[in-house]
C-alpha cells in the first residue's frame, strides 16, 4: 500500500502562503493529495515497467484508490492481484513449435529487465513450455505425481504445475527499483499541487 501522508510541515507551508482560513488551508491540502494520488499512481506504473519484463498493462485497474477528504487527509493506493504466470515474463525460447531433435536442452527465463536469463531447471527437473486446454502458453514442470484418468482408454498420467512470478503488488513494494524511486518524486508533486491550489485559491 503507497500512502501520501501529511504533517505539520505541509499545514505550515501552505498557511504560509496562503494566508487564509483554516477551512481554506484544509481544502488546498485535501486537492494537493489527491492530485498527487492520481500521478503517483502513473509513475509506478512507468517506474515498474522499467524495471520488470512483463508489461505490466493492468496495473491501474488492480489498484484500489482512497482520496483525503475533509474528515481524513490522508490517501491510499492499495494495489491487488495474484501472482503472474511465469510465461508472461521473458521466456527463451519462446516456440511451442521446438520438439523432438530440435527441442531446447532447457528453457530459460527472466523477470526483471537487469537480470540475465536463468535456466529453469533444479536438479533432473526442467521446466517446459505446454499450451493447456483453456488455450493459454504456460511454462510448467512435473511433479511426479500421476493421476488416473476418467473413461475408457484413458490410463493415469502425471500431473505437472504451472510455474509463476512476482504479483503486482510485490513489483510495487519493491522499495530498492521501484518505491524507494517513486517516494521522492511523490513528495516534490505533493508540494506542486499545493502551489497550485493556493494560486487558485488567492485569485477567487
Amino acid at each position: 500500500m503507497i500512502e501520501a501522508r501529511t504533517d505539520k510541515q505541509e499545514l505550515a507551508y501552505i498557511r504560509k502562503q496562503l494566508q487564509g482560513t483554516t477551512e481554506e488551508v484544509n481544502e488546498v491540502l485535501r486537492r494537493g493529495i489527491n492530485d498527487t494520488l492520481l500521478e503517483t499512481r502513473k509513475m509506478i506504473k512507468e517506474q515498474a515497467n522499467k524495471v520488470y519484463v512483463v508489461k505490466i498493462s493492468a496495473m491501474r485497474h488492480g489498484s484500489v484508490l482512497k482520496r483525503a477528504n475533509r474528515m481524513n487527509m490522508e490517501g491510499t493506493i492499495t494495489y491487488t492481484g495474484k501472482v503472474n504466470r511465469l510465461s508472461d515474463f521473458r521466456i527463451s525460447p519462446a516456440s511451442l513449435r521446438l520438439t523432438g531433435a530440435s527441442a531446447p536442452e532447457y528453457r530459460k527465463a527472466k523477470v526483471k529487465k537487469s537480470s540475465k536469463l536463468t535456466p529453469l531447471v533444479i536438479g533432473d527437473t526442467k521446466a517446459f513450455l505446454v499450451r493447456f486446454k483453456s488455450g493459454h502458453k504456460a511454462i510448467a514442470e512435473r511433479t511426479g505425481v500421476y493421476l488416473e484418468g476418467k473413461g475408457r482408454g484413458h490410463g493415469s498420467r502425471e500431473h505437472i504445475k504451472e510455474l509463476s512470478s512476482v504479483s503486482v503488488p510485490q513489483m510495487v513494494g519493491n522499495e530498492k527499483d521501484v518505491f524507494h524511486i517513486i517516494e521522492p518524486k511523490m513528495v516534490a508533486h505533493l508540494y506542486k499541487n499545493m502551489d497550485k491550489h493556493i494560486e487558485r485559491m488567492m485569485r477567487k
